[in-house]
């Protein structure tokens, strides 16, 4: 994802009860100047949500640096030690809900339904294999949805035994339309020589909790994304409009990990209960806290 720039100069204000050494007591003038990146206003707020105007001093607009920082991507830190911003570009990029475009490890089918095999990482710890991984089911049908369809994920050693196997299920598919999906498959034995997920069945006859309204991913607008990174777990937030006309159930959201371009995992989580035009807000962690370069956020309406 290209970074970037804006063409202004940046001056951290901070607002402190004593002012330290070095300090200097100015006159500024707040001002209602609007800052457009590639077209769009930013709304410009401080950490309580509260907004944030641009100054003028000595004829030069000046801007918030954390509201400018982040929104351009960028980690934004303060040392009180030696009274130093810290921007870091080195932060993980972005790409909401667009389809994914990468080499697939592997793709299969029964019928109209499709699941692509992303990619998965394989963890072992103290006598146990865990494998991560990352999804992408289809259903091609132009007519006819998929109510709760299933998948098996089997790891095979090098004898085409079978170290261990499990069933599962997949939210409900609208015709033409895909889905991304992210889990585990925990067992006690070694790591697998190969890993495979297949679908098991396209249409389950029973649901859990009766009938719940769906719409197409593209009604679900994502907005403040942000990745925060702490030494014992990645954490995710945002936000997530409902633009459609229906009161939704359940929202899945997504996190797919890259890594020099490729899919390596993720996490997801729900949100329940999104009516019609409301924006709600979303928090996911991830204990594995696998070594990722940028990733790619994906909500869909759901059930489980």
């Amino acid at each position: 994802m290209r970074k970037k720039l804006l063409s202004f100069f940046i001056l951290t204000i901070m607002l402190v009860s004593v002012v330290s050494a070095g300090s200097r007591e100015i006159t500024a003038y707040l001002t209602d100047v609007q800052i457009e990146l590639d077209g769009q206003v930013l709304d410009l707020k401080n950490s309580t949500g509260s907004k944030l105007e641009p100054i003028i001093y000595n004829g030069t607009t000046y801007l918030p640096v954390r509201a400018i920082g982040e929104t351009l991507n960028l980690n934004v830190d303060w040392n009180k030690e030696t009274r130093t911003v810290l921007l870091n570009s080195d932060k993980k990029e972005i790409i909401t809900n667009k389809p994914i475009e990468t080499d697939k490890i592997e793709t299969t089918s029964k019928g109209d339904l499709t699941i692509d095999t992303l990619g998965y990482t394989i963890l072992e710890n103290e006598g146990y294999t865990n494998i991560i991984y990352a999804l992408r089911a289809t259903n091609t049908n132009q007519t006819h949805s998929f109510t709760m369809p299933q998948y098996k994920i089997t790891a095979k050693d090098k004898e085409e035994n079978i170290l261990s196997t499990e069933d599962s299920f997949l939210p409900d598919l609208l015709p033409n339309t895909s889905i991304y999906i992210t889990s585990n498959l925990r067992y006690k034995g070694t790591k697998p020589a190969s890993f495979i997920v297949t679908p098991k069945r396209k249409q389950n006859l029973i649901r859990l909790f009766g009938e719940q309204p769906l719409t197409n991913p593209n009604d679900l607008i994502l907005d403040r994304v942000k990745y925060i990174d702490e030494d014992w777990m990645d954490t995710f937030t945002g936000e997530i409009t409902n633009k459609s006309d229906k009161n939704l159930n359940t929202v899945s959201i997504v996190i797919i990990y890259f890594k020099n371009g490729k899919v390596i995992g993720g996490t997801s989580s729900v949100v329940w209960d999104v009516e019609s035009g409301e924006t709600v807000p979303f928090e996911i962690s991830d204990y594995y806290n696998l070594d990722f370069d940028n990733y790619e956020v994906h909500v869909s309406s759901t059930h489980y």
